[in-house]
């Protein structure tokens, strides 16, 4: 139990005679500085007691407390130096310092009251109260005013309102005080209110769509995000304004709540001040998003720990979700009350002749204001989330209560056989329309943990990396949306994947796959093959056939697979794909893996899914598929590529007949097999252009990248040189591939991501190239280091990058038949191919290809390369002291 010596600071005798031996100090640096210091003993001193347990409650309040005996000393010093004539102005505190709710950086906001024409004597009261604040390092919040002008700020600006519904008398002319008690104290007009009310209404609707409406967020701002604490500011606001409600206890006297969400919202309330105060004590600084770097200290500091599965940070984030998510609930529920009704929107009211519901307020609630129709009958459970999607209606507060209290008198049934509203609801889950927001209310009811109770295992589980930016059942939810809405998308990248889910002739199965395709998180590592386990018992339970089961246990099995093969591997490497085929082994499967990886790539956070990531994993889905649709023999055949005569034609528009045969004649298998014939006399001219030392450079503008062709004389450090130069023009490259052709002669292809829209064209970007390849342009590392301080990262996050990404190497000769492949895993900053380029070449290695992939702040590559002799690397001394070189070069700055 914390011990609450702190709860009336001024009659604690040491700090306040510390306090006033301080002001006696004569000098007024000295005086300042010792000031400061007791102040800031007493800081120490409460975040002790708010590092071992104390209450968010309490730790606000005796830091208001402290503030208050602070400006009650100090009132005694400015009194004692007026005259016995003078006017004394009143101390007025309000909004958060009024509530006895002051965080360590909060502002103190103070009202300094002033009789109707404030004398000399009065300003001088305010302006050295005000100066003396500044000076003890407090942000001060401060408005001079008479009654008169209170009350005529408070009628034009709502804050100002707002703000004085929280007033407390602090210190000063107590009988100045009353008057403005008085005038607060008298019940407004109803149309005033009404004026109110509507203002805090768009105020919160504002700062909606400003902070996000989603609770779980990567970074959640602590006040203003949803669930936050200005949610409950908000409430209590309108509460008082409406039904002269001061504390939850008279949200519950007004029947506005029940007493468990009173204790519920206080337990949370309590939560988020506390960990308001933990990062304003640790930051030093008046921010309330809590930062992702930040969160593990924030854990540490409140007490939290690793407990062998779960990290810290990761329970405590869960407590955080779970805390804001109480406060949305309830905070929604009641203000919702408060909304302005809508016009009709039928004709007649399709629920008019409903034996248990009825629309009311834009919301289906229940008729029955006594008993709970709901209890045990979760036909009629189904029937109100149908209902509400069906006629986009809200849910009512009522309603809510209702549907929490039967979901959890099921939940503690044993034996029920849930099996048939399973299927109803797998149902449900593809419909077209509002699917998130009703699988939303549902994840916060209980049902869907009731339905699938392994869903209870990632309720508000959070993985903490800047790549997941929701809560893992969030993200679940954003899957199975995804899969609902994905038929009635436009996006031309997309069809493809349309045209694969029309092939599905299971979907009830692959919507139950979405669900548990990250269960597995909330048991701790290994989630794909726990997920697996735990989806085959649950569908054997629920009476699913062994087929049925085995075919959902692979999809959570492999449902990484495919994202994985397109960031890692080269898909013109035939070993890729006769390597993924061999884990998915039939068309059917592959259909809805490949739908299954759209829906959770592109829930992940909003720049997971690109154009180019869409037209990778085409790629892999139509390879695989073809490979699959040929007989064994025919799959283990070389690639063909177009025909001879085809290449000629093709050729001769560029070369002489002559040139043209001995052209041929210099390429390789690998090369004819992935281009076409207008590819290859494309290629062919870029070559003939390059005589002399020059380069050819062809610059092709796709939906979803670009393609740079470079063609060239091979020379030692080539593919270093070129890297070098895309990376100086700031261009992020997404894949490269080598060919080295007869005659010493080199075409590079790389693919690069789309530039900022207006900032160049194919063309201007062409001769860029040009220029910086005539003048010999050669990136060094300094000049590489130099570039990395002006673009950081490729990264697309606001949160900071991981400098905790240590250089990872990894060598193996079994991913490739004709190379070795190098994966290489560190912090993504610009240049990594040219510093990879860089180490090979002074190896003496070749590097035939690059598919190069960011995740959030992590650069995860792969690079396919063999030895000066063109074979691959099978010594482990030689691998080693490669892997040491990479890893070195990727560590320094």
């Amino acid at each position: 139990m914390v011990q609450r010596y702190l709860t009336n600071l001024e009659k604690r005798s040491d700090f306040v005679e510390a306090l006033r031996d301080s002001f006696s100090i004569p000098d007024p640096l000295q005086r300042n500085r010792e000031v400061k210091a007791v102040l800031q003993r007493q800081r120490d001193k409460i975040r002790r007691l708010n590092r071992g347990g104390a209450s968010g409650a309490d730790t606000v309040r005796f830091i208001s407390e402290m503030a208050d005996t602070l400006l009650r000393v100090l009132w005694d010093q400015i009194e004692m130096g007026m005259p016995d004539d003078a006017n004394l102005v009143a101390l007025v505190a309000v909004g958060g310092y009024g509530r006895m709710e002051l965080c360590p950086q909060s502002d103190i906001d103070l009202l300094i009251l002033t009789s109707p024409k404030p004398g000399g004597h009065e300003l001088a009261q305010a302006e050295s109260l005000v100066r003396n604040l500044w000076d003890f390092g407090f942000t001060v919040g401060s408005s001079v005013r008479s009654l008169a002008q209170c009350k005529e700020a408070s009628s034009k600006d709502p804050e100002t309102w707002t703000s004085f519904l929280n007033e407390r008398f602090v210190a000063g002319n107590h009988e100045l005080y009353s008057h403005f008690a008085h005038m607060m104290s008298k019940r407004l007009f109803s149309w005033r209110i009404s004026s109110l009310v509507e203002s805090k209404l768009k105020e919160r609707e504002t700062r909606k769509e400003r902070m996000g409406a989603l609770v779980q967020l990567l970074e959640p701002d602590i006040k203003e995000g949803m669930g936050g604490l200005r949610d409950v500011h908000s409430m209590m606001w309108i509460a008082k304004v409406k039904h002269n409600c001061d504390t939850f206890e008279d949200l519950v006297r007004e029947g506005l709540i029940n007493p468990q969400e009173q204790e519920d919202l206080r337990v949370a309330y309590d939560f988020l001040l506390q960990v308001r105060c933990c990062l304003h004590f640790m930051t030093q600084k008046k921010d309330d998003r809590l930062n992702f770097h930040i969160q593990p200290e924030v854990a540490a500091e409140l007490g939290f720990a690793d407990d062998g599965t779960f990290k810290a940070v990761e329970t405590f984030l869960k407590a955080f979700y779970h805390h804001t998510k109480t406060i949305n609930r309830v905070a929604e529920g009641v203000i919702s009350r408060w909304v302005p009704a809508p016009g009709k929107r039928w004709k007649t009211n399709p629920l008019k002749h409903h034996p248990f519901f009825k629309s009311e307020y834009q919301a289906i609630d229940l008729i029955a204001r006594v008993g709970n129709p709901f209890r045990g009958n979760l036909d009629l459970i189904l029937d109100y989330f149908d209902l509400t999607n069906q006629y986009d209606l809200g849910y009512s507060h009522h309603a809510i209560l209702r549907l929490k209290q039967a979901v959890s008198l099921f939940s503690k049934q044993e034996g029920l056989d849930f099996s048939v509203p399973l299927h109803r609801f797998l149902q449900m889950c593809q419909r077209p329309d509002r699917v998130g927001r009703m699988l939303r209310c549902m994840n916060d009811v209980g049902l869907i943990g009731l339905l699938v109770p392994d869903f209870n295992y990632i309720y508000c589980h959070s993985q903490h990396d800047i790549y997941h930016i929701y809560t893992t059942d969030e993200h679940t939810i954003t899957v199975v949306r995804q899969l609902a809405y994905l038929p009635r998308t436009t996006a031309k990248e997309l069809e493809s994947l349309r045209i694969a889910q029309q092939q599905i002739s299971d979907p009830e199965l692959l919507v139950i796959t979405c669900f548990y395709h990250d269960i597995g998180k909330g048991l701790g590592p290994g989630h794909s093959v726990t997920g697996a386990r735990l989806i085959f018992q649950f569908l054997e339970q629920m009476g699913f056939s062994a087929s049925r089961c085995l075919t959902a246990s692979n999809l959570v099995l492999h449902h990484l697979l495919m994202n994985d093969v397109i960031q890692r591997r080269d898909l013109e490497d035939p070993r890729t794909i006769r390597d993924f085929i061999a884990k998915i082994d039939s068309p059917a499967l592959m259909h809805m893996l490949y739908v299954l990886t759209y829906c959770d790539v592109s829930s992940v956070h909003p720049s997971a899914w690109s154009p180019w990531k869409a037209t990778l994993l085409r790629q892999l889905y139509e390879a695989s598929l073809e490979m699959m649709s040929r007989p064994y023999e025919a799959s283990q055949a070389k690639r063909r590529g177009p025909e001879e005569e085809e290449i000629l034609a093709a050729l001769r528009h560029v070369l002489s007949p002559e040139d043209s045969r001995m052209h041929l004649q210099a390429l390789t298998e690998d090369y004819l097999a992935v281009h076409s014939a207008e590819e290859i006399a494309m290629h062919a001219d870029l070559l003939r252009s390059a005589t002399d030392g020059a380069f050819g450079v062809h610059v092709a503008s796709k939906l979803t990248h670009w393609e740079i062709t470079v063609a060239a004389h091979d020379e030692k450090a080539l593919l270093c040189r070129i890297a070098g130069t895309l990376a100086h023009l700031g261009l992020s490259i997404l894949s490269a591939k080598i060919y080295t052709l007869g005659g010493g002669r080199v075409v590079d292809r790389f693919r690069v991501a789309l530039p900022e829209e207006g900032t160049r064209t194919p063309e201007s970007l062409r001769n860029a190239l040009l220029v910086e390849f005539r003048d010999g342009f050669m990136l060094g590392r300094e000049e590489l280091r130099e570039l990395r301080r002006r673009t950081r990262s490729r990264a697309l996050y606001s949160v900071e990058a991981e400098a905790g990404i240590a250089p990872k190497a990894l060598m193996s000769n079994e991913i490739s038949d004709a190379f070795t492949v190098v994966d290489i895993t560190c912090r993504d900053q610009i240049g990594i191919l040219y510093q990879v380029a860089l180490v090979l070449s002074e190896l003496g290695l070749n590097v035939h290809g690059a598919v190069l992939t960011t995740e959030a702040d992590k650069a995860t590559d792969a690079f396919y390369i063999t030895a000066e002799d063109g074979t691959k690397i099978l010594d482990v001394t030689r691998c080693e002291e490669i892997i040491a070189a990479l890893e070195r070069e990727l560590a320094s700055e």
